[in-house]
């Protein structure tokens, strides 16, 4: 609980340092606390061109590594709306995000399209909004 600033007792030092420290971890408490209502933490996964794991989902950032190579990563269909992020690190060669499964007969698409190519270094946030991905670009 957050105090106003009458409620401190300023003529104790000792008592005042107390509640200044209480305060302080309060207030990180709290702002821990808004922080992961606004956004979950993501699961943290690495992919590299040699890498056999190729496949990602709501609730994970996704560290790509094209140094060596194209790698073309696979965007796994959730069972409810959400966000996902991906980094690609170097410039050098290409990551091609595709999503699978289908929503009512159709494959799901990212951003109206069956995949997209990422060329440029960069932090990307995707969102499934419950049929399909929609990425910034």
């Amino acid at each position: 609980m957050l105090k106003q600033i009458r409620q401190f007792v300023t003529e104790n030092l000792p008592l005042l340092s107390k509640q200044l420290s209480t305060l302080e971890n309060n207030v990180a408490a709290e702002t821990a606390s808004i922080r992961a209502d606004t956004m979950p933490g993501m699961r943290v996964l690495s992919f590299s061109a040699a890498a056999p794991l190729r496949s990602f989902t709501v609730g994970q950032l996704a560290l790509c590594d094209t140094t060596t190579g194209n790698l073309v990563l696979t965007l796994d269909r959730p069972g409810v709306p959400g966000f996902a992020t991906f980094a690609k690190q170097v410039a050098a060669n290409t990551l091609t995000i595709a999503p699978a499964g289908t929503s009512s007969g159709v494959s799901v698409k990212i951003n109206q399209a069956a995949s997209i190519a990422i060329a440029n270094v960069g932090l990307y946030w995707l969102y499934f909004d419950g049929v399909n991905w929609l990425v910034n670009s």
